[in-house]
């Protein structure tokens, strides 16, 4: 999900800290992250009308659940109903708690969150949401202080994939775990790794540069051997990497400069817009899937092999090579199909 995950952590950790500045001023470290250069906090608008959420749009699709980012009581967890446009808050956070990404179960009735009830540990843990009851809301890994634990993605109702970024001595080092939800166990799966798709049961993953930029996409084998796919030229770099239903790779271009592409995430989309490109997973072919650009922040691909997205407009589904804006606003930033 992110180009940088550095930077999308240092994107968040200010907004809430701009919050907190003016609902909780002595009570919290401002400070830079280790390893990061954090930018200055957030300036929260006089009128939150900039944030405000409205329904533009409606599509039969099945429900997709977005983290929605303001100040209490609208900081949440919300689910739409495409079809109808209704949007319920499935559960609302405070502004000491922060979110660094969802996603939701195969079998519908849970999500995880990648979550930390108090912004200030720095790092975050993971929990898991039962859809059919939001009180239960169970932690699944603790949260440590330095470690990141970003880009959730199920592969199946008892595992998950996810980026750890660990920032507390040094540079710093990025990695894919599996978590086991039932025990909590961890299991490192790929070093120097961001970011996964699976294809066919096959782990696809970002291989990011020394500032946490995707450069490659990798392939791990099932005998543990890497191969590549697909590699960005120049200072092109990848991300929003996705699993497509007929085995292929989905990721958002962010153009540069003359000669290059990069691939747009939710750090990099508040510079500029992206594009969606495409490639088979097996004898890659990388080409434009032909869609308007827009700064994307977060992406889902969703059991009806739709893609569901957020951007700095708000929330689209694209299906059959037509995007469908459901939601205007500028205060969505993670999603989940």
């Amino acid at each position: 999900m992110s180009r940088n995950v550095l930077r999308l952590v240092a994107v968040v950790a200010a907004l809430v800290a701009a919050w907190l500045l003016v609902l909780r001023p002595a009570t919290v470290d401002n400070s830079t992250l280790p390893g990061t250069n954090v930018p200055a906090p957030l300036v929260l608008p006089t009128s939150t009308d900039t944030l405000d959420l409205e329904v533009v749009g409606t599509l039969e699709h099945d429900v997709v659940h977005a983290v929605e980012l303001r100040p209490a009581p609208d900081h949440r967890i919300l689910a739409l109903t495409p079809a109808t446009g209704e949007v319920v808050t499935v559960r609302s956070f405070t502004n000491l708690e922060q979110t660094f990404g969802i996603a939701r179960a195969p079998s519908g009735d849970q999500l995880a969150v990648a979550y930390v009830a108090d912004v200030s540990t720095r790092g975050n843990g993971l929990w898991v949401l039962a859809l059919d009851d939001p009180s239960d809301f169970r932690e699944v890994i603790p949260a440590v202080t330095g470690v990141y634990l970003t880009d959730p993605l199920w592969m199946d109702d008892d595992r998950l994939l996810l980026t750890r970024t660990d920032v507390r001595v040094g540079d710093p080092s990025f990695d894919l775990v599996a978590v086991e939800v039932s025990t909590g166990a961890v299991t490192p799966v790929v070093n120097d790794a961001v970011t996964a798709a699976v294809v066919d049961g096959i782990v696809h993953f970002l291989e990011p540069d020394e500032q946490a930029n995707g450069r490659a996409v990798r392939r791990l084998g099932e005998d543990g051997g890497i191969s590549p796919v697909v590699r960005a030229d120049g200072d092109a770099t990848i991300d929003h990497l996705l699993a497509t239903a007929d085995g292929g790779l989905l990721f958002a271009v962010h153009q540069v400069d003359e000669g290059g592409i990069t691939v747009g995430a939710p750090a990099l989309a508040h510079v500029g817009p992206s594009v969606w490109w495409t490639t088979p997973a097996v004898s890659p072919a990388p080409a434009d899937w032909g869609l308007p650009s827009s700064s994307v922040l977060d992406a889902a691909m969703s059991r009806e092999g739709a893609l569901v997205a957020v951007d700095r407009q708000g929330l689209s589904i694209t299906r059959d090579g037509v995007r469908h804006r459901l939601l205007d606003s500028r205060s969505l930033v993670f999603v989940a199909a």
